[in-house]
């Protein structure tokens, strides 16, 4: 996949999104696409959510107190609009990405510089919101803070960069393009991509310069002072969309009172100023200020600049997938908002694995669906063949379809109940037997009975003679009893028993029955 960014500018009333890539130090516009011109305002749309947003937010101190959340349902139906209408601008693109960046409204944005003793990042954290408050003279406590360190200071610290959004409103404009299906890596303002002149042509322009930038409502300012880029402004130049802009003379004015105080704070003068636009002419404006004005094209930058020439344009030079990226001076993915790029690469690892996926699930629930197919068919055999066995046994009787184990274990129980109820078919009950084996007994001097078990017709008798001709004496008397012993059988005998003059012997008898 090409290293391509997706570049999509929400700053003016009509959304637009381009396809960039950067190639040989140019960028060119691989796709683009843009709203109908006579569709509602989609800056509008996002001051209704802003709207909203603040509606729901009502006084900071208060909601501080409270602790209360942005009321989802108040806002629920503009963002709707306008993911809606961001997603039908994607669809319009043509090609693919690595890296996406939204562009977003100045009309919430506010920046400054602070100095401060060190440049981590943790230590950073730390105290900004403490720093910040101690310069505004409203509670920053809702405001996404992001420091941005643009290099050393002038007495061995650092120069920090702040920018700050309302976050409530940085929220509602994440979740409309989650809506979209579109998670972008960077969120930035107008005023920071003008730092992309720079990053472009670093050589050509001057170490200490600003440039210069202005639309419809605002004029962006961007300053570099000793070849790094330092701060950005933003000018108003009217409150809204519909009315009439103030006069170029105190637009004029503004400007020149901030390039002042950035040549103050940095204590080095701006040696040319490049500006871009045609709000201003480059004579004009150098007379008001006095410096040196260099009037810049977009073609200078892009070989293919769209029509309606947004700095979102510029944005290739932005993406993370270059050697040597630039980064802005504002990106508000970060934090609690900081951009994942995992789930960016799980969802594009998804999409390509899910056509395997699919066909492997497929297959699996194939296997199963065969085998449980084939399982039941071998079952329904075996019951068919048993059922044809129990009534080939029990013909005359009506057996339930899946009932014949049951029935079968019934008949069963009940023909072991009747044969417990049956007396013996010997001839002799087990006190007559054992009558007969001792008077045998009694008849073969010193032999002995160890072990006699008497079950039904059957006698187990195991004991202990002096000798060999004891047993086979025993043996002999046992067998001449034919009346009561109708099979005498000898299992084991002459056995020696430990180490006494002693021989083992063992007899199963079967008692006669009746005939």
């Amino acid at each position: 996949m090409a290293e391509n960014i997706l570049a999509v500018d929400a700053t003016s009333n009509i959304l637009k999104a381009y396809l960039l890539a950067l190639e040989d130090g140019a960028i060119t516009v691989i796709s683009s696409a843009s709203e109908a011109s006579s569709v509602s305002s989609f800056q509008e749309l996002l001051s209704e959510i802003l709207d909203n947003v603040e509606t729901s937010s009502g006084d900071a101190e208060a909601q501080s107190d409270k602790g209360q959340n942005l009321s989802e349902e108040s806002v629920a139906t503009p963002i709707q609009q306008a993911s809606m209408r961001l997603r039908s601008i994607l669809a319009k693109i043509d090609g693919d990405w690595t890296d996406s960046l939204l562009a977003v409204t100045s009309d919430q944005y506010l920046s400054l510089n602070l100095n401060l003793p060190f440049n981590s990042e943790s230590s950073i954290k730390r105290i900004i919101k403490l720093e910040v408050q101690d310069l505004l003279p409203f509670p920053v406590d809702e405001f996404v803070l992001v420091p941005f360190v643009t290099g050393p200071g002038t007495n061995e610290d650092y120069d920090v960069h702040v920018s700050m959004l309302p976050r409530a409103y940085l929220k509602s404009i994440i979740s409309l393009c989650r809506l979209a299906e579109f998670e972008p890596r960077c969120i930035t303002t107008p005023s920071s991509l003008l730092g992309a002149l720079y990053a472009l042509a670093p050589e050509s322009m001057a170490k200490n310069s600003a440039a210069v930038y202005s639309d419809e409502q605002f004029c962006y300012v961007i300053s570099r002072h000793e070849g790094l880029l330092r701060s950005d402004r933003v000018i108003l130049k009217k409150r809204s969309l519909d009315v009439e802009p103030r006069d170029k003379d105190s637009l004029i004015q503004d400007l020149k009172i901030t390039l002042v105080s950035l040549e103050s704070r940095y204590g080095s003068n701006l040696e040319n100023i490049y500006l871009l636009g045609n709000t201003f002419e480059p004579v004009e404006l150098q007379n008001a200020i006095g410096r040196p004005v260099e009037k810049l094209r977009f073609e200078e930058f892009i070989r293919n600049p769209p029509d309606q020439q947004p700095l979102t344009a510029l944005s290739s030079i932005f993406n993370s997938e270059l050697e040597q990226p630039a980064e802005p001076l504002a990106n508000f993915r970060s934090g609690e908002f900081k951009y994942n790029p995992y789930i960016k690469l799980i969802k594009r690892l998804s999409l390509k694995v899910a056509p395997y996926l699919l066909g492997l699930v497929a297959t699996f629930c194939l296997f199963l669906a065969a085998k449980y197919y084939a399982n039941n068919y071998y079952i329904n055999s075996m019951r068919t063949a048993l059922r044809k066995e129990v009534q080939a046994v029990l013909p005359n009787m009506e057996i339930p379809s899946g009932k014949e184990l049951q029935i079968l274990q019934q008949e069963y129980n009940q023909l072991e109940r009747q044969l417990k109820e049956l007396g013996s078919l010997a001839k002799f009950s087990p006190l007559d037997s054992l009558l007969a084996i001792s008077r045998d007994f009694k008849a073969t001097g010193d032999t002995y009975v160890t072990r006699l078990q008497i079950e039904s017709s059957k006698i187990i008798l195991q004991g202990e003679a002096p000798n060999y001709q004891a047993v086979e004496q025993l043996e002999r008397r046992l067998r001449r009893n034919k009346d009561i012993y109708c099979r005498v059988t000898k299992t084991s005998s002459g056995y020696a028993i430990g180490r006494r003059d002693k021989r083992g012997f063992k007899f199963e008898i079967t008692l006669c029955q009746y005939k």
